[in-house]
């Protein structure tokens, strides 16, 4: 996943900036659905790229941090452990350090604090956004289509026109409307449904940890 996080933060600016040419050229040549197709793209592209930022600052290196805050915690050095937790970031040791403040309030309240907390806080902090990528991912094939029937109507009207009148030149324009505007739809909506996908795994898995983790810090505290 950090692999998966660098690459995306690092390489797709780079990649979209080297075919800003192309996409420019498409857009003027559907008009204004191409201009909100291509908005709703560079708002796509925006809304990723935050989903990666904020799950790595969400992300924690338990593989040091639980032995350290384990080890305070054994030996009764609460105060250290909760300092540990504040200095870590993610929503893990934010749990934990909220368990250690209020540990002498019984662990039975302290369970229920700590639901009530991840469920109001935590997981729609991690939620955050994906609802606006899923409307993208929805209204991108729509607009596609709508510019399809567009320049398909304008086609049949040259197509009708009687004698010599046709303009082949615009007839070639509503034909390019046509295909285009279900061409950029397709290309935005594909990978937004897959990182839409790839985001809610990660969510999930956040899910399986914190209940994990909370568990396990909450048997230590009670020892």
């Amino acid at each position: 996943m950090e692999l998966l996080d660098g690459f995306v933060l690092e390489y797709l600016p780079l990649i979209l900036a080297q075919h800003s040419v192309d996409w420019w050229t498409m857009t003027k040549a559907t008009g204004w659905c191409g201009v909100v197709q291509a908005l709703l793209a560079v708002a796509a592209v925006a809304l990723i790229i935050e989903r990666f930022i904020a799950y790595h600052r969400e992300s924690t290196h338990m593989e040091s941090f639980i032995p350290a805050f384990e080890e305070y915690v054994r030996s009764g050095q609460t105060d250290q452990a909760l300092e540990l937790c504040r200095s870590e970031t993610g929503h893990i040791p934010e749990v934990f350090a909220y368990a250690v403040e209020h540990r002498d309030d019984g662990m039975i309240a302290v369970r229920k604090s700590l639901a009530a907390r991840i469920e109001l806080q935590i997981l729609p902090r991690l939620r955050r956004r994906m609802a606006a990528l899923a409307v993208i991912a929805k209204t991108e094939p729509m607009l596609g289509l709508f510019g399809t029937v567009a320049g398909m109507i304008g086609a049949f009207i040259q197509i009708a026109q009687p004698g010599g009148n046709r303009d082949p030149g615009l007839l070639a324009e509503n034909i390019g409307l046509a295909l285009v505007t279900t061409y950029i739809g397709l290309v935005v909506a594909i990978p937004v449904i897959y990182f839409l996908t790839y985001f809610r795994s990660r969510v999930q898995q956040f899910e399986l940890d914190l209940e994990l983790y909370v568990q396990r810090c909450l048997e230590l505290l009670s020892q």
